[in-house]
């Protein structure tokens, strides 16, 4: 009966050993898991970000275009020259080239060539705003 005995003992032992082995792997490839899809919410997040900036530029680009090609008429006089005048002069968006706003030339600002530091006084150096009001964004799970 003694010999019975231990041998449940053991199985019970070996049950709970392998009970708490299987109960380990879930809790490591569910830890997994959890680790794969947050670095796939990231980079599904940082894609959207980088689209978004780089939409919101492409429609400023397109909105400064278009209002220059209105404001130049049917003329054939088109060239960077006379679009850099336009956004210089017309729009009044003045050349920075104090790329960290602290007001002097920095080694990594290294200007446009023409021997000079041009800074906007007052001028955030974030840029100049062209809308009245921000766009906002749609949330792509909601479409």
């Amino acid at each position: 009966m003694k010999n019975r005995t231990e041998r449940r003992g053991m199985a019970m032992i070996l049950t709970l050993i392998s009970l708490i082995t299987i109960a380990g792997t879930l809790a490591v490839v569910m830890a997994r898991v959890q680790s794969a899809k947050r670095n796939t919410d990231h980079a599904v997040d940082d894609i959207i970000l980088d689209e978004a900036a780089r939409s919101g530029i492409d429609w400023a680009v397109e909105q400064l275009w278009n209002d220059y090609l209105a404001s130049s008429g049917s003329t054939t006089d088109r060239n960077w020259a006379s679009y850099r005048y336009y956004l210089d002069n017309t729009l009044d968006l003045p050349i920075n080239e104090d790329l960290n706003g602290n007001g002097s030339q920095d080694e990594n600002e290294v200007g446009n060539g023409d021997n000079t530091f041009e800074t906007a006084d007052g001028y955030d150096y974030r840029g100049k705003s062209i809308l009245a009001t921000p766009r906002s964004l749609t949330d792509p799970e909601s479409l």
